[in-house]
């Protein structure tokens, strides 16, 4: 990396306010389902609590993204965590239903830790390293991941009142360090006439090879999602896999993530190269939904976070880091918006489409056609070839997105 030690020192504040963060999503995700039952829901009703979220992370990515570039990380890093912990908060007193949904769109309004500090490691380093440095950064993820599941199955026999609680506390410590450890840097001044970011993306988005991401993370989310929801409910209706066994797979996952993500990733995209680490990814996440409705017991269930986790972690942080490649240095954090915007559409339809069809057509179905489009993404970024058959640390960075014009990414 070419950053200064100033630089590193915020970036390693950013890193474990991540971690902070994630614990947060590792404590809800494993409970929400059992929270959800528990109330006599059931698919459907989990797909819409889920896609309520990923509606709020939705509207709010551009906007973090837009002000990521004006103001920088830190003011941002002191707002973001609160509206979260606000979010945990409304879940953990929630008695209904409808109080759960509010909780989790405060909540998803507030997830912007990850956006953040992906844009500030993006700008500190060079587009060869990109790749490595936010997988780097979202390994912490990973963290959350592994300790989030353990605490989630821990207090959900105290209630949701436990649950919202512990989850409140991980933005909070990620909103404490901001205060107490990430130095202040002086913002950069805005662009002369640089329009509206929404007008950006749209401009951004008419390039050929930035269109050809778009879709990649749009369908990768979407399947992705979609089988986070409905994979629970499958494995507890036909194996009896209670939040405690389910932690322990999303635990599994983290611990994967935090190994690909944080250790290797930056050696594989220099051995492979960034399509086909998508291409291999995409093809993992595909295998494990098609494992899903046929794994016959539960000792042989781990195996299916460890393809997910493997696939995930090479396929969304190559895709990001493509996006912010062809962005440009000075548009980093309006790319990393899109893409949050694109996860978030994905987000948005995934767990609804999924418990839709699994509750009201076919249970299978959702395993099945995540798998087909998966490999359809595979297929797509196989074919289209975005890094042009080069070595990462050769191929040269595209200049930002003129956005007054027809874009000046190159197609």
């Amino acid at each position: 990396m070419t950053a200064t030690g100033r630089e590193r020192a915020g970036i390693g504040v950013l890193v474990t306010a991540t971690g902070a963060d994630a614990i947060a999503f590792g404590v809800i995700l494993p409970a929400l389902p059992f929270i959800v039952i528990g109330m006599h829901g059931g698919a459907f009703e989990l797909g819409v609590l889920l896609a309520a979220a990923g509606v709020a992370t939705l509207v709010a990515a551009p906007v973090w993204g837009a002000l990521a570039d004006r103001y920088g990380t830190r003011r941002l890093l002191l707002t973001a965590p609160l509206v979260a912990a606000g979010g945990h908060v409304i879940f953990a007193f929630s008695t209904n239903y409808p109080t759960l949904f509010a909780g989790r769109v405060v909540a998803g309004l507030g997830a912007a830790v990850v956006l953040l500090a992906q844009a500030h490691a993006a700008r500190l380093v060079t587009d060869a390293d990109r790749a490595g440095a936010i997988g780097r950064v979202s390994a912490a993820q990973g963290v959350g991941n592994i300790i989030g599941p353990a605490l989630g199955g821990l207090v959900l026999s105290y209630g949701t009142v436990a649950v919202g609680l512990t989850a409140a506390a991980g933005p909070l410590v990620a909103w404490l360090l901001t205060v107490f450890l990430l130095p202040a840097t002086a913002p950069k001044a805005a662009a002369a006439g640089r329009p509206r970011r929404l007008t950006a993306v749209a401009a951004a988005l008419r390039s050929r090879r930035l269109r050809g991401i778009a879709v990649a993370i749009l369908v990768g989310w979407l399947c992705f999602t979609g089988y986070a929801a409905v994979l629970p409910v499958e494995l507890a209706d036909r194996l009896a896999v209670t939040a405690s066994t389910y932690g322990v797979v999303i635990a599994i996952s983290g611990v994967v993530a935090v190994v690909v993500r944080g250790l290797l990733l930056g050696r594989l995209v220099t051995a492979f190269g960034e399509t086909r680490l998508m291409v291999g990814g995409a093809s993992l996440i595909a295998a494990s939904m098609l494992l899903a409705p046929v794994v016959p017991t539960v000792w042989l269930v781990p195996v299916l976070p460890l393809t997910w986790a493997l696939g995930a972690s090479v396929l969304f942080p190559c895709t990001v880091a493509e996006m912010s490649r062809l962005a440009g240095p000075e548009s980093v954090g309006l790319a990393m918006g899109a893409a949050a915007t694109l996860s978030g559409i994905g987000s948005v339809a995934g767990p609804l489409v999924a418990g839709t069809v699994r509750e009201f057509v076919w249970a299978p179905g959702p395993f099945v056609a995540g798998a087909a489009l998966m490999l359809a993404v595979a297929a797509l970024v196989g074919f289209q070839s975005y890094d042009d058959g080069a070595d990462p640390a050769a191929r040269e960075p595209a200049g930002p997105v003129d956005v007054g014009s027809p874009p000046a990414v190159r197609t």
